[in-house]
């Protein structure tokens, strides 16, 4: 072929070649199927994001679950172990979970005694990426970090519990009355707070109430209450005013009228309760026998036992006489009347300080049995105790003697009561949101509260007074009562995770 030809060839094929390229370049069909293409694997991309930040949230939930099993379980101080045995429980329980293969492990324990061990444990695992290699993200870092103790800062209990005249009566499913039921639950509680390693950090007080408190002669005497005397056989003192409900202390400043000895009992025919020749009051609001009184900072759960044993039932209820006493001896006012008990052989050595400063590092805790609402207690008249030969009457007979001797009807004695329903309830609110101000730990317990009205002002004054939900326990049988104080008794021990 000649030049001529080959070039005129060329030509031809380069014009139509040139046409084919700008048709091509003017021609949009295909645009979208790249841009398409491009969404395509974005979404990929974003998709495997969330597989593996949620393979990432599965793994670092279960390194923190396995991280804080372990170290609850190497606080346990009811195990005995060295500090490399505490790290080596806590590596155990994160290796069984199959994270054998991480980064920084640091286990610290501090506080490893018989009576409290804190645990405090950090990892940094990793978690290969599926998706986000594909934009340069090999791994995700996981950490997981945690601390536990086992045995709380030292303790200062007070126990309140009811002892009137109804705790006589049976819980269901039993023939057993409900004080006895009661002695049975605090010595599980005593078993589980009151442990060999830990008796030395935790102090109970016991504060039985009936239509009174009696705070017993050694803390009267101790403390220096000024007291209107009318008679010798008890120590109650009476409180009237909202304003005592307001402070955790007990004023003793002021004087204090002394509960009357009185007895709302006694036969029709007009002599002493009980057998001729015996002029002993066997129910009066004020317990005269020093077993019934208050006890204060034990640590000898076998003694306290003792005391709660002889605890007997009399007269009504006066829930917020209870918590007023209760609270009290813990309030730090009460620190000199402690300190000369101790002094005076009555208080065991150890707890010298006690009760401390509000806000420090002890917990403070009342607990607080009652079975029945606040039960408005009648007492003497002023008129009908406003001399010597009256109030010695008082004090040797029953009210069925006595309404010969004044001519009084049933209802004549009572027209002054020493508190009603609504005072008492209000009073002992008072003292709960006082207390709970000054990070005083509430514990309460219903046990075999009648149905009707009284069980539902006892479930308002409980769930008011107790520190949360959880706090408050009902129980209408003694297994039930049992429970109520073996869950109370661990949570007070608080094994616990504390981050």
């Amino acid at each position: 072929m000649s030049d001529m030809n080959k070039t005129g060839l060329w030509n031809t094929v380069s014009r139509k070649a040139m046409r084919m390229a700008s048709c091509f370049k003017r021609d949009e069909k295909g645009s979208m199927m790249l841009f398409s293409l491009h969404i395509f694997v974005l979404m990929l991309i974003v998709t495997g994001m969330a597989i593996d930040f949620m393979r990432h949230e599965q793994t670092r939930v279960r390194l923190q679950n396995a991280l804080d099993q372990g170290v609850l379980a190497a606080a346990n101080i009811n195990n005995d172990r060295t500090d490399d045995e505490v790290r080596q429980v806590v590596e155990s329980y994160v290796t069984t979970e199959g994270f054998d293969n991480y980064g920084l492990f640091d286990v610290r324990v501090s506080n490893n005694t018989a009576a409290s061990r804190t645990v405090e444990a950090q990892i940094a695992s990793t978690v290969p990426s599926m998706f986000l290699n594909i934009i340069g993200i090999d791994y995700i870092n996981a950490p997981a970090r945690t601390t536990a103790q086992d045995g709380s800062p030292e303790k200062e209990i007070s126990l309140v519990l009811d002892m009137s005249g109804s705790m006589g009566g049976t819980a269901a499913g039993t023939s057993t009355s409900k004080i006895e039921k009661l002695k049975d639950a605090t010595e599980i509680f005593f078993d589980l707070v009151l442990t060999d390693e830990n008796r030395d950090r935790v102090s109970v007080n016991l504060v039985p109430y009936t239509g009174q408190v009696n705070p017993g002669a050694d803390i009267i005497r101790a403390g220096g209450f000024n007291i209107n005397r009318n008679h010798p056989y008890s120590d109650c003192l009476i409180f009237k005013d909202d304003d005592l409900f307001r402070d955790t202390a007990i004023d003793r400043t002021v004087t204090y009228e002394q509960e009357p000895h009185y007895d709302t009992s006694g036969n029709a025919s007009g002599s002493p309760r009980g057998a001729a020749d015996d002029f002993t009051i066997k129910n009066p609001p004020c317990r005269t026998e020093d077993h019934n009184s208050i006890i204060t900072y034990q640590n000898d759960k076998d003694l306290l036992q003792q005391r709660i044993e002889k605890f007997e039932r009399a007269n009504t209820t006066a829930i917020h006489y209870g918590l007023k006493w209760g609270v009290a001896v813990l309030d730090p006012s009460f620190r000199d009347i402690a300190e000369q008990l101790r002094a005076d052989g009555v208080n065991p050595p150890e707890f010298s300080g006690r009760p401390t400063d509000f806000g420090g590092n002890v917990d403070k805790i009342v607990i607080l049995m009652s079975d029945g609402a606040n039960n408005g207690t009648r007492t003497v008249r002023d008129d009908y105790y406003d001399s010597p030969s009256k109030i010695f009457h008082w004090n040797r007979y029953g009210f069925r003697r006595s309404q010969s001797v004044f001519g009084l009807d049933n209802n004549d004695y009572g027209a002054n009561r020493a508190f009603n329903n609504g005072d008492a309830d209000r009073q002992a609110e008072l003292i709960c949101e006082t207390a709970k101000d000054q990070n005083i730990t509430f514990y309460s317990v219903a046990f075999a509260v009648p149905a009707g009205h009284q069980a539902a002002r006892v479930e308002r004054l409980m769930r008011t007074c107790s520190s949360g939900p959880d706090k408050y326990f009902e129980a209408t049988s003694g297994a039930e009562l049992e429970d109520a104080f073996r869950e109370i008794a661990k949570s007070v021990n608080k094994l616990r995770l504390v981050q």
